[in-house]
């Protein structure tokens, strides 16, 4: 333990891909401080889960929203306040790199004058000897000026009183915490240097630079991310009009909204002249930011909950199954990993419905077909298509999957000589019972495990029993994509013939599937409307089970497969038990979980008692912001299939999004339904 009593906060938010660097920064200076704080700013569960991997010994705290730099610091602050064994708080960067004994340095610098309150290294810009910032002091716009910016780094370089400090790498008296307060957390993020610096120095404290002591900004950003997007001029500009007025006054505050505004739209019109659009439009927000800052509008902070936030105000709070982002890249479906995982060789289908066509006349499949009556109706669709005819039987209303002694019951009735297998909602069917019967009585099995790719049953992956079997990928399954199936068959030799004429249908179905799931708040509604019906009636009035797959839907689906392999989708699992940890004694409603086998949870499944009750949640939820979907329809009549008679109807299916915050307001809605 180190006598110095030194806390390191750093701020965390869904940056993994910062971490093994980071944790060699980290390692350099470990030794010098007393304690590690990470606050994480309401990462997903995933995200959150290798932070706590990777840090064990750190204390991690997790907030319940985004609260940007300056929430995050404080609960950092808040954490070590009263702790009378430390003395000095330091802000680092996940990103920074500080050479080693650097912190007692600028510790014992720190604490070589009593007027300081706030000293920092000279900081490089990355991997070199370029100054990124010495210090700044703050013009009349509240600007921020470096000192020695972008000059080589050497001994004649000199410390400088500042009126601030770089806040990405710097070290306070946790003393003068206590007698200026926290960092202003109506700023959110940007310019909280400049806030901090204002009243430390109305205060009496002095900051200085220290160039004895040298640390390097790495600026380590996801793929090709610029270091900026354009939506931080926002922020900037708006908190220096806020800061203006708050500690100068009103004039002054108009003075530099005038400032701001006026060059930024004299720079746009420039821009535009030169068709540098990305330009344009960070003066766009530049403008935006001034005004809403003169009118102390400081509600709206983009990054305030990842995903969409609920105060960005998006048509629905929790659209329909949103699907969850892609974090992990390829050029391709890798089959080779598919078969080394699922013993299986797969092929592709454009639809789940064109998987089931080709299996069944692979298999060269006559007569009748058994199938749930609970189901999706396109698979009666590729049933008839095959040339066979539909036989319904019952389900088990416990996790509604196809009932096996309905089945047994429907093929000795009927002599069926096929029977579809799906494993509904990611929980397993009863698929090694219906595989033995089908191997004694030479009946052919499918396993549909269209929305159950991933869970697996003694062992062994869904969608690999039987003869055949199929996954799928589609914006409410657990393989979320715009369209497209793989498949396999206990007949090797079975080619599809396929064909490639209907490129531009399924641009049209990516397109329609990018803004009316990805992105269904960035569009109009008219918008959204005319592709979607491009997108139904293209697929409508053209035969597409024969469709080959294009170089752009190979690196989307082999790009989720990876996403699914990497661990990306597994916080669905984690809302999942957390949901049913909370309202697994609620008797309004029943929870959907499996009777067998390990599950794949990607959305929530609640039965309910009467179709009365279930119309009345589903409404109060729809108009509440919560999109839900209401299972599938009966195909005939239900009478001869009592139990799927009495859940049909009274289903309503929940989505599972990557946001803490966005479930936990789901929840609070049916605790406040219900109580």
């Amino acid at each position: 333990m180190n006598k110095m009593g030194i806390a390191v906060i750093t701020i965390y938010c869904n940056e993994s891909f910062r971490i093994k660097n980071w944790l060699e920064y980290y390692y350099d200076y470990k030794d010098e401080i007393d304690i590690h704080i990470i606050v994480d700013n309401n990462s997903s569960l995933t995200e959150f889960q290798e932070l706590k991997k990777a840090f064990p010994d750190s204390v991690i705290i997790r907030l319940d929203r985004n609260g940007g730099v300056t929430a995050a610091y404080n609960a950092g602050i808040k954490y070590v306040l009263d702790n009378p064994a430390i003395d000095a708080v330091a802000f680092i960067g996940n990103d920074i790199k500080i050479e080693k004994n650097g912190i007692k340095r600028l510790y014992d610098f720190l604490f070589s004058n009593e007027k300081f309150g706030e000293v920092s290294p000279v900081l490089l810009k990355k991997d070199s000897n370029i100054i990124d910032d010495n210090g700044d002091w703050f013009n009349y716009n509240l600007i921020m000026k470096i000192f020695d910016y972008n000059k080589n780094f050497d001994d004649t370089i000199l410390p400088h009183i500042s009126d601030g400090l770089p806040g990405a790498m710097n070290i306070a008296k946790k003393k003068m915490y206590d007698n200026i307060g926290l960092l202003n957390e109506t700023l959110f993020m940007y310019s909280d240097e400049v806030d901090i610096g204002i009243r430390a120095k109305k205060a009496g404290y002095v900051f200085s630079s220290y160039p004895s002591v040298k640390a390097w900004h790495q600026h380590i950003n996801f793929g090709n991310a610029p270091k900026r997007p354009p939506f931080t001029n926002y922020l900037v500009t708006r908190n220096k009009v806020y800061l203006a007025g708050l500690y100068y006054g009103m004039l002054r505050k108009i003075c530099v909204f005038t400032y701001f505004s006026t060059t930024s739209i004299m720079h746009m019109f420039y821009k535009l002249l030169k068709k540098d659009l990305v330009a344009v439009k960070k003066d766009k927000w530049q403008i935006l930011g001034a005004c809403n800052g003169l009118i102390n509008n400081m509600k709206h902070n983009k990054y305030s909950n990842p995903g969409g936030s609920i105060i960005e105000g998006r048509k629905s709070i929790i659209g329909l199954f949103p699907p969850p982002e892609i974090k992990y890249s390829s050029n391709d479906i890798d089959y080779y990993e598919l078969k080394q995982k699922l013993g299986k060789s797969f092929s592709y289908a454009s639809r789940g419905r064109h998987a089931i066509y080709h299996i069944l006349k692979s298999l060269e499949v006559k007569g009748k077909c058994i199938i749930p009556i609970y189901s999706c109706p396109t698979i009666a669709q590729a049933v008839k298509k095959a040339g066979l005819e539909v036989c319904y039987c019952d389900i088990n209303v416990e996790d509604l999957n196809l009932s096996f002694e309905s089945f047994v019951e429907c093929h000795k009735r009927n002599e069926a000589t096929c029977v579809i297998v799906p494993s509904l909602y990611g929980n397993p069917a009863d698929l090694l019972k219906f595989e033995a019967y089908c191997k004694q009585n030479k009946i052919i099995m499918i396993d549909d495990g269209a929305q159950s790719f991933g869970a697996k049953l003694d062992n062994r992956y869904i969608s690999t029993f039987g003869d055949g079997g199929l996954f799928a990928f589609s914006p409410g399954k657990s393989t979320p994509a715009p369209m497209g199936a793989l498949f396999w068959s206990a007949n090797k030799e079975y080619k599809i013939p396929y064909t490639k004429r209907h490129k531009l249908i399924h641009k049209i179905i990516y397109e329609n599937y990018q803004i009316n799931r990805v992105k269904s708040y960035k569009y109009n509604n008219l918008y959204n409307k005319i592709i979607k019906y491009f997108s139904i009636y293209a697929e409508k009035y053209n035969d597409i089970k024969n469709d080959g797959i294009f170089s752009f839907e190979k690196e989307y689906l082999g790009s989720v497969l990876k996403s699914f392999f990497n661990g990306n989708y597994n916080y669905r699992n984690e809302y999942f038990d957390t949901f049913y940890n909370r309202f697994c004694k609620q008797k309004a409603f029943r929870i959907l979980k499996a009777q067998q086998g390990i599950s794949i949870n990607h959305k929530i499944v609640l039965i309910l008692d009467t179709i009365e009750k279930t119309n009345g949640l589903t409404e109060y939820l729809n108009k509440s912001g919560i999109k839900t979907y209401g299972g599938y329809k009966k195909p005939c009549d239900l009478t001869m299939f009592k139990k799927a008679n009495s859940v049909i109807g009274k289903i309503i299916e929940l989505p599972i999004v990557e946001n803490t915050e966005k479930m936990n307001y789901m929840m609070d809605l049916i605790d406040k339904y219900y109580n």
